[in-house]
């Protein structure tokens, strides 16, 4: 297998605000749950997958500091970024509709700034989590943008991506390409990166380094893996082939502070293609998640 790298700048948004109701006495927080999975909800200071996790093991997988890095949140990107805008959605009050026994829908409030709004329609099955992040455009102007869902996780983790399988067709070629997309403060020979013929693996808040950390991929299931403790947490959004993505092409990217910081976190990230939404439509994100025991 061969790499195809592009090293890449940190990238950024733009955009205005007003619009739905949203009920006062609706709640802020709920939980679905059955036998195998547990996920409790919150859209209090964004919309949130606060806690997520085996019902039979009553440890989250993702990291719950009261602070703007927590949970899984819906950010925003565009090709004319402004920093500060991405995480303007996450910061929104809102309210959850219980659906049915098992589909809560989550809506925030309409950003002022922006004339953006969130939505979530979060179903639980038998043994996965759907969620359908969608973003609302209620400007009276068309806006090109890019659904972006980022995932906090705590220290002593591991993060995996697993290669694509090459296609028969691929097989036979001498090489097959993975694209991965590496950003310029960040270096290929980060003690917490490893990689073999199947995956990447990253290692969340050790060995000690000084340095940020992103990589992206460009990867046809959009598939990437989170073990913490003695669960398996699997987050899945295909690429679509032919779309424009954002920060180069990358579908998938994963993040981490030094771990010399104060606050020492990792981010886990799937992005949508980037979509022109008409004023009063929306686009979306599909993320299929599921969490499994580790065993050995």
């Amino acid at each position: 297998m061969i790499f195809r790298f592009l090293i890449l700048p940190t990238i950024a948004l733009t955009f205005l605000s007003s619009s739905p109701h949203l009920s006062a006495d609706a709640p802020t927080e709920a939980t679905l749950k059955n036998e195998k999975l547990t996920a409790t909800f919150t859209a209090k200071s964004g919309l949130r997958l606060a806690k997520f996790h085996l019902s039979s093991v009553d440890i989250n997988l993702f990291k719950e500091s009261e602070t703007t890095v927590r949970g899984l949140k819906t950010w925003i990107m565009n090709p004319f970024e402004i920093i500060e805008h991405r995480d303007e959605l996450s910061t929104l009050d809102g309210r959850i509709k219980q659906v049915s026994s098992n589909q809560l829908k989550l809506t925030s409030a309409v950003s002022d700034k922006l004339k953006l709004q969130s939505e979530w329609i979060a179903t639980l099955k038998d043994d996965q989590l759907d969620i359908e992040m969608r973003v609302y455009n209620w400007s009276n102007v068309s806006i090109d943008l890019s659904v972006w869902s980022v995932g906090a996780i705590s220290p002593n983790a591991k993060i995996r991506i697993p290669f694509d399988s090459p296609t028969p067709s691929e097989k036979m070629k001498p090489q097959f390409p993975q694209e991965l997309y590496l950003y310029k403060w960040s270096y290929l020979q980060d003690p917490r990166l490893t990689s073999n013929v199947e995956a990447l693996s990253f290692s969340v808040g050790y060995p000690e380094t000084e340095t940020f950390f992103k990589l992206g991929l460009l990867s046809k299931a959009g598939v990437l893996e989170l073990c913490k403790g003695t669960q398996k947490l699997t987050i899945a959004s295909p690429h679509e082939t032919g779309a424009t993505y954002p920060e180069g092409g990358a579908n998938i990217s994963f993040f981490q502070t030094p771990t010399t910081a104060e606050t020492v976190f990792a981010e886990i990230e799937h992005m949508s293609p980037i979509k022109t939404i008409a004023p009063n439509e929306y686009h979306s994100l599909f993320l299929t998640l599921r969490v499994e025991a580790i065993t050995d």
